[in-house]
């Protein structure tokens, strides 16, 4: 009896160290390598991004945000009036992009398909989702990295830890 006893006591306390294992391993993977900076929302985010476009298009809403992780990651969102619309205006930034960046790579992550260029000592990613018209940038040159925190970032929507 004693003996069953203390194998139970030893399979509770396994299964209960797996869990927490697990429950911290996720945890780590997902936000505690990521400080955030600073984040700009609605009327202000959205009058840097235009001054940044001279005024070139219009969008809706805006955010951007800083981050601190292997280097520094910033975020920039335009809310496009529409999913069309924000289709539209990321294949327009890709036509025009090379005049300040190098030229377009098409890349895809979970099956959102993207645009990678460099420039400024960085590499930018470029893309839509839903209504929104996403550009990030990476100071660390690691793309393996670049492609966990984008997919940390909108695959897994942590993004919108920041942005509602």
């Amino acid at each position: 009896m004693q003996t069953k006893r203390i194998a139970i006591i030893f399979i509770f306390s396994g299964l209960a160290f797996l869990s927490y294992s697990l429950f911290i391993k996720d945890f780590n993977s997902s936000y505690s390598s990521l400080e955030v900076k600073g984040i700009v929302k609605g009327r202000e985010a959205v009058e840097m991004i235009k001054k940044i476009h001279l005024n070139s298009f219009e969008i809706k809403d805006g955010a951007i945000v800083e981050l601190r992780g292997n280097g520094k990651i910033r975020v920039w969102i335009a809310y496009a009036g529409s999913d069309e619309k924000a289709r539209e205006l990321k294949e327009r930034m890709a036509e025009k992009v090379e005049m300040f960046f190098s030229k377009p790579e098409s890349v895809e992550f979970d099956g959102i398909k993207a645009y990678r260029v460099y420039g400024a000592g960085m590499t930018h990613y470029f893309f839509s989702i839903d209504n929104m018209v996403i550009w990030v940038e990476f100071e660390s040159k690691d793309a393996d990295y670049q492609m966990k925190i984008l997919k940390e970032l909108f695959v897994e929507e942590n993004i919108k830890r920041y942005i509602n």
